[in-house]
C-alpha cells in the first residue's frame, strides 16, 4: 500500500515537473512555428528552386507579397519555384548555407560577411523610389516624454527597447554599436525586446508595449504617417538595401535567365508594376 500511494505521488511530481519544464522551454525557445509545414508550401510539393527572405515583417505577409512575382518567373521560364516562409533570420541563413533554398532576399552585410562560406553570389538588387538608401532610426511615439539622446540617458533604467531581431546588421548589430558609441549600453535598459521584425517593432512602439524601438527605412516610412505617429531620435547615415542572393552552384543559363526576368520588370507595364508594388508600394524594379 505504502509503495502503490508513493508511486501515485511520484507519478504526479513527474507530470508537473515536465508541464513546467515545458512551459519554461517555450518560454524561453525560439518561435515554435515549422516552417516546411505553411500549407502554401507543404514539404511534400517539390519544386525546382526554393525563395524565400530574411523576416524584415510578419513572415506570412512576405510569402503573400511574394508570391505575384513568383507567379511571373514560373510562367515566363516554365520552372516551378516555391516560397518557403521563414519566421527567423537564423533559419533563412541556416538553409541557404545547407542549400535547402536558392534564392533569398537577405542582409547586404551578412552576405558580404559570409558570402564565401555559403556560396552564394547577388542576383539583383532592389530599386525604390523615395528611398535610393536604406537607414535605421530610433524612433518612438510622438506624445512620448523622450525627445533626445540625453533623455534616454536620465531615464535608460525604465526605458524598454526594442530591436527586431539579433541576425539583423539594420535590425540590431549597427543599432548596437550606435548606442555603444553613446554610452547607452544594453545592461541599463529596464527591457531589451527582439520583436521578431521591424513592424512588431513599430505596433509595439504606438501600442505602448516599447518605449524606445530601431526601425528601418521602409518601415518608418510605412508608418511616419499614423494617428499617433512616430517621433524620429536619430537617423543613420545611408545603408543599402536588402539584395537577392542565388546559390553560386545553379546552373549558368539558369541563373542568367531568372536574373533577366527580374531586370525586365517595369512600373511602365501594369501587370509588372502590380507585381513589384506587390513587394513595396515604392518598389520600382531590379538592377
Amino acid at each position: 500500500m505504502f509503495v502503490i500511494k508513493n508511486s501515485k505521488k511520484l507519478f504526479l511530481v513527474a507530470i508537473l515537473f515536465i508541464i513546467f519544464c515545458k512551459k519554461e522551454y517555450i518560454g524561453f525557445s525560439e518561435p515554435t512555428f515549422i516552417y516546411d509545414s505553411y500549407p502554401l508550401n507543404p514539404p511534400e510539393e517539390k519544386a525546382d528552386l526554393y525563395f524565400s527572405s530574411v523576416p524584415y515583417k510578419n513572415f506570412l505577409e512576405l510569402a503573400s507579397d511574394y508570391q505575384p512575382l513568383l507567379n511571373h518567373l514560373n510562367q515566363t521560364l516554365s520552372i516551378k519555384i516555391l516560397y518557403k516562409p521563414i519566421d527567423q533570420y537564423y533559419k533563412v541563413y541556416d538553409l541557404l548555407k545547407n542549400q535547402k533554398i536558392d534564392i533569398a532576399l537577405i542582409d547586404p552585410y551578412y552576405y558580404r560577411k559570409h558570402k564565401n562560406e555559403f556560396d552564394l553570389e547577388i542576383l539583383a538588387e532592389l530599386v525604390y523610389t523615395n528611398t535610393s538608401s536604406n537607414y535605421f532610426y530610433l524612433v518612438n511615439r510622438n506624445d512620448q516624454f523622450i525627445n533626445y539622446l540625453g533623455d534616454i540617458k536620465k531615464n535608460i533604467s525604465i526605458l524598454t527597447i526594442s530591436f527586431d531581431n539579433p541576425y539583423s546588421f539594420v535590425g540590431y548589430q549597427f543599432p548596437n554599436e550606435f548606442l555603444q558609441r553613446n554610452e547607452l549600453n544594453l545592461k541599463r535598459f529596464k527591457n531589451v525586446n527582439y520583436s521578431g521584425n521591424f513592424e512588431s517593432t513599430v505596433q509595439g512602439i504606438l501600442s505602448g508595449n516599447f518605449d524606445l524601438g530601431f526601425v528601418d527605412a521602409l518601415t518608418y516610412e510605412k508608418y511616419k504617417a499614423t494617428a499617433i505617429g512616430l517621433k524620429v531620435l536619430y537617423r543613420s547615415e545611408p545603408l543599402e538595401h536588402y539584395v537577392l542572393v542565388i546559390r553560386k552552384n545553379l546552373n549558368e543559363t539558369l541563373k542568367r535567365k531568372i536574373r533577366n526576368s527580374l531586370l525586365e520588370l517595369s512600373i511602365k507595364n501594369d501587370q509588372q508594376k502590380s507585381i513589384l508594388q506587390s513587394i513595396h508600394k515604392d518598389l520600382i524594379g531590379f538592377r
